[in-house]
Order: C-alpha cells, then sequence, then structure tokens
C-alpha cells in the first residue's frame, strides 16, 4: 500500500515538473516571436537610433547646395543686366583679369566645401551605422546608408578643383558629374522601397522619383538653357529634395516611436498627409525663391529683363568662358571689357 502510494506520488511530481517545463518553454517561445514581431517593427519602419541625424544631414546639406546654386545664379544674371545697362549707356567698365581669378578661387572654394561636408557625412553615417548594429544586431544596416550619394559628390568637388587650377574638362562634363550623386540616389532608394510597409514606400518613392527628376533638371540646363527658368527649375528640385529627406526622417522617428504598424487601418491617411505635405513643400520653396528673387533684385536695383541676360549669357558660354584653368586665361591686355568676360570671343 505504502508503494503504490509513493509510486503515484512520484508519477505526480513527475507531470509536474514536465507541465513546468513545457509552460517555460512556451514563455521562451513567446518572448522570441515578441522580440523578432519588434525587430519586424524596427526593420519595417527603420526606426534605428540615428536615422534622424542620418537624413537630416544629408537633407541640409541637399537644400543649402541648392540654395547657393540659386542665389548664386541670380547674383551673375543681375550683374549681367546691370553691365549690359551700363553698356548701352555709353558707359565703359573695365575691370582686371583678377576676375577670372575671382571665379576660379569661387569654385575651388565650392569643390573643397563638397569634399568636407561628404566627408563628415560619410563619418555621421559610419556612426548611424554603429548604433543601429549595436541595439538590433541584424546585417541589413547597409540598406540604409548614403554613402554612394556622398562618394559621387566628393568626386563632383574634385572636379570642381582640377577645373579651377590644372585641367581643362570637355564641355558639360561638370553638369553630368553633379547629376550622377542624384541618379545613384533615385537607384538606391527605389532597391530599398521594396517590400516595405506603405508609409516607408511612399516616403522613399518621393525621394526616388524626385532624386531622377532633379538629375534630369541638371542635364536639361546644360542642354536647353536658352531661358532662366531652366536655372530656376534646377535649383528648386535640388532645394526640395534635401527638404523632403529631411522632413522623411522626421516621419520615420516618429512612425516608429508611435508604432503605428497596429494601426494599418490609419495608414491610408497617413500616406495622403505626406502626399499634401510634399505638395507644400513645393508651394513653400518656389515662393521662397520668388522672395529671394526680388530681393535681390531691389538689392542690385535691376528689372529683371531675362531674354536679354541670357542671350548675352547662355550656360554653354558661360561655361567655355569660365571652365578654364587660370593658366591658360594670360592675356597680353592687362585690362579688357567686363562684358568680355562673358562672352567666347575672349577665350578665341
Amino acid at each position: 500500500m505504502e508503494f503504490a502510494h509513493d509510486e503515484h506520488h512520484q508519477q505526480h511530481h513527475h507531470e509536474h515538473r514536465q507541465e513546468h517545463r513545457h509552460q517555460h518553454h512556451q514563455q521562451q517561445q513567446s518572448s522570441m516571436n515578441n522580440t523578432n514581431s519588434n525587430s519586424n517593427h524596427y526593420d519595417t519602419f527603420i526606426g534605428n537610433d540615428g536615422i534622424l541625424l542620418s537624413y537630416g544631414y544629408l537633407g541640409m546639406y541637399i537644400f543649402s547646395l541648392g540654395l547657393s546654386w540659386w542665389i548664386l545664379a541670380i547674383r551673375q544674371c543681375y550683374n549681367t543686366i546691370k553691365c549690359n545697362n551700363n553698356n548701352n549707356n555709353n558707359v565703359k567698365y573695365t575691370t582686371d583679369i583678377s576676375t577670372s581669378f575671382c571665379y576660379h578661387r569661387h569654385r575651388c572654394l565650392e569643390g573643397s566645401c563638397k569634399i568636407l561636408c561628404c566627408s563628415i557625412g560619410i563619418i555621421i553615417e559610419l556612426y548611424c551605422l554603429t548604433l543601429h548594429h549595436h541595439h538590433h544586431h541584424h546585417h541589413h544596416d547597409y540598406a540604409y546608408t548614403q554613402l554612394p550619394f556622398y562618394i559621387s559628390f566628393i568626386i563632383a568637388g574634385l572636379l570642381d578643383i582640377l577645373i579651377s587650377t590644372i585641367i581643362s574638362p570637355p564641355k558639360g562634363i561638370d553638369y553630368v558629374i553633379h547629376a550622377l550623386p542624384f541618379y545613384i540616389h533615385s537607384y538606391c532608394f527605389r532597391g530599398h522601397s521594396y517590400e516595405q510597409s506603405s508609409i516607408t514606400l511612399t516616403c522613399y518613392l518621393l525621394i526616388s522619383y524626385w532624386g531622377f527628376i532633379t538629375g534630369i533638371s541638371i542635364i536639361n540646363e546644360m542642354l536647353l538653357s536658352n531661358s532662366f527658368i531652366w536655372i530656376w527649375i534646377k535649383c528648386f528640385n535640388v532645394i526640395l529634395h534635401g527638404t523632403w529627406i529631411c522632413q522623411t526622417g522626421i516621419i520615420f522617428l516618429n512612425t516608429s516611436t508611435l508604432n503605428e504598424y497596429h494601426h494599418q487601418h490609419h495608414h491610408h491617411n497617413k500616406i495622403m498627409q505626406i502626399v499634401i505635405l510634399f505638395v507644400w513643400y513645393m508651394f513653400i520653396i518656389m515662393l521662397g525663391q520668388l522672395i529671394i528673387l526680388i530681393l535681390l533684385a531691389k538689392y542690385y536695383q535691376v528689372i529683371p529683363d531675362w531674354t536679354r541676360s541670357i542671350q548675352q549669357n547662355t550656360s554653354w558660354q558661360k561655361y567655355q568662358s569660365n571652365s578654364m584653368p587660370i593658366h591658360n586665361n594670360n592675356n597680353n591686355n592687362n585690362h579688357i571689357e567686363y562684358i568680355q568676360l562673358l562672352n567666347t570671343d575672349y577665350i578665341e
């Protein structure tokens, strides 16, 4: 009797241990599933710790580049208009050969700034990847880097320095080199958009398509620059591209924080808000460009006459007269008319 009781007690204890092990195994499995689910949420919405820093810096760099191109284009155009008005009034302005040196010094400075800013961007990208790998331990980090864009713009900066110092490149090569980073950006973001959530997909496609449009606008400025409007469109596209990249970083950060993965029925409204926000940025940037145009016109005290200024200073003529290295611009005359700096006859 006593033996049967002990046997029953041992069997009950063994069943209890097996049940306890089974519960513990289920808890471990549930914990692993939750971890994988959270990791998938982070993967889906790209919620790494450096997302705002990465996208914010890249966006500000592109925005600043487009804004500086716009201001420089307006200044050159207004200077040409002012010079043409003075020339029509039979007022002769002369300048020293140092004007050409001034242009090459500016281009060399611009190339140096591109190299410096892109080098800082590469360091930021590597730091963000380190943060992401440290916290999430998976191997999809490189899908979110901007390294190809930075490297291609470093090449563009080196070309600017070489053009301003020692080489005379083929006509239009600088336009092609500056369009290349935006085509690379478009290709990379289009590839990263596959198998993403609807919000991430929308943001990526907007960056991809607008990067492609920006590259086309740079090439159009080279081939079809018979009016000031092509310069305007190029600068508008570059500024909008940078602005939207900054905004995309904010959208990704908020999406990861709010964890909207569980609110699928809200995705359509969120996507429509993103598209409307993009359109509003288009309007605001165009208005800002117009304000800068008017303010600089008041500063230079000129009335915009785009037809006359572009006829005297097309993009090809400007490129031919300004892309020659300094050592090829020596002339026997110590003084030349200012308008000749904008004309191909001077180079010939």
